[in-house]
């Protein structure tokens, strides 16, 4: 379909679900890839849903849904589906048909004892494109000053010269978060395979999985006055999984149930906070940040005091991410300062104030 096409087209959108009303009963069953998308923009819903798309899944990132052409090399064998290099022009027809054939492959051989409920094929092979994401790291949350730049390339400086001596350079980035006085930045490496053991070879102050299942540190950077966290990540999901791996150099994650994790929290519960959190969720730690501070003297509290009391409040509270607040206080604690904006730290006292 061009432009060209539509010019002049009377044909809108109720005409199409009009259309489609008369191909569906309430026993059709729809057949489909990434299915949700076609109904969110038909602003529809259906009954019977065959989707493909959550049937199959990657080998190692478990929450990544496969294209439908690397589904049509996989499950059918035709590689190519795209052309050669995957661009060429999706043609409507076609897609339907072999959605239709992969359907009932699946069927066919989901009907067998035992069949597992998502059968996962091997990843696509990386795009030149992807190669050259995946030499690069990603560190967000960084605090917007001059010296950002020299506090991250010591950072990496410190790491093994095998290491350091792979990085080609650092690319400072603005962000979503550019307000809130934070940026950020990509680094990289001479391989894929240099940006993981850089990944790996980070000391972390905690880690955890981001919602596209890739691996992100909490990792301390220094200034000459005070440090600050930041967070690190590779780019493209499956690398540096390994630093989830508990008993290794790589690993300083703390499994659940370990001595160290069963720290025992300090009690600070208080009647006073418990009675002003009443009713309410997590609000995550900025706004319990500055909810804190709006309601001190001078809108202002020593560090110390406002960490003690956001870590009561995610120890309080429930919402937001469970196996965050199961977390020992200490970490709690460095999730709390890695959550403060620049302007609300000063260099002359350790109070922070909310500012107006």
């Amino acid at each position: 379909i061009e432009s060209k096409d539509l010019d002049n087209l009377d044909f809108h959108l109720s005409d199409a679900q009009a259309e489609l009303r008369k191909l569906i009963g309430p026993n059709t069953v729809l057949v489909g890839h990434t299915f949700h998308r076609d109904l969110s923009a038909l602003r529809m819903d259906a009954l019977l849903v065959f989707d493909i798309s959550l049937l199959y899944g990657i080998q190692g990132q478990p929450k990544r849904r496969p294209a439908l052409a690397h589904l049509v090399q996989e499950v059918l064998g035709r590689p190519n589906f795209r052309g050669a290099d995957g661009g060429d022009v999706h043609d409507c027809v076609q897609d339907v048909q072999v959605t239709m054939e992969i359907a009932l492959r699946r069927l066919r051989d989901g009907s067998e004892q035992g069949a597992p409920a998502t059968v996962f094929v091997t990843a696509p092979t990386p795009s030149a494109q992807v190669e050259e994401t995946m030499r690069k790291l990603y560190i967000h949350r960084i605090p917007q000053r001059d010296d950002a730049f020299g506090a991250l390339t010591r950072l990496w400086a410190a790491l093994p010269v095998e290491v350091s001596g792979a990085m080609e350079g650092v690319q400072m980035m603005s962000s979503a978060m550019v307000n809130a006085g934070l940026r950020g930045a990509e680094v990289l490496f001479k391989t894929k395979e240099a940006a993981e053991k850089a990944f790996l070879s980070l000391p972390a102050e905690n880690i955890e999985l981001d919602t596209a299942q890739r691996p992100q540190k909490l990792v301390r950077i220094h200034f000459p006055e005070r440090t600050a966290l930041v967070c690190v990540r590779p780019m493209v999901p499956g690398i540096g999984m390994a630093c989830l791996s508990n008993g290794t150099d790589d690993a300083p994650a703390v499994a659940a149930g370990t001595e160290q994790s069963k720290r025992k929290r300090p009690d600070m519960s208080t009647a006073e906070n418990a009675k002003r959190w009443k009713g309410k969720g997590w609000p995550g730690w900025r706004r319990a940040a500055e909810e804190a501070l709006a309601g001190a003297p001078s809108r202002a509290l020593p560090w110390r005091q406002l960490a003690e009391e956001m870590v009561q409040r995610r120890q309080q509270q429930g919402g937001g991410n469970a196996k965050e607040a199961a977390e020992t206080a200490e970490v709690l604690e460095l999730l709390a300062l890695a959550a403060l904006p620049e302007e609300f730290l000063s260099d002359s006292d350790a109070l922070v104030r909310l500012q107006k």
